[in-house]
């Protein structure tokens, strides 16, 4: 992580005490570290996933939700179900061929990612 990242975190952790408005700035230092087209913050409510935070790069507003179902379409929900279940995030490069049969949500089939 470069000092021009870690130091527009700090700043937006010293300005930011309402939950809302921290997550939204921490979401744009993400997009533009990142080079992300959208961003989005998952979060487990009641034991469930849920999208809570989505940003598009080049926005400047950042959408709070209301706890909306989970779109099997929209999101790789099998990899989310289980990076949320190890607290491991895995790249691509990082699965072996015993993972991969583990994760055939309509997402990852349609956009044919080569998980």
């Amino acid at each position: 992580m470069d000092q021009e990242v870690v130091l527009k975190t700090y700043n937006v952790l010293s300005e930011e005490i309402v939950l809302d408005n921290l997550l939204k700035k921490l979401i744009q230092i993400a997009i533009e570290t990142a080079g992300a087209t959208r961003a989005i913050y998952f979060h487990l409510h009641n034991k469930n996933l849920t999208v809570y935070l989505t940003g598009q790069s080049g926005e400047t507003e950042i959408i709070v939700e209301n706890f909306p179902e989970i779109d099997e379409t929209q999101y790789p929900v099998s990899y989310l179900n289980y990076v949320f279940r190890t607290h491991r995030i895995i790249s691509t490069r990082e699965l072996d061929s015993s993972l991969i049969k583990d994760f055939t949500d309509p997402y990852i089939k349609e956009k044919n990612l080569n998980l």
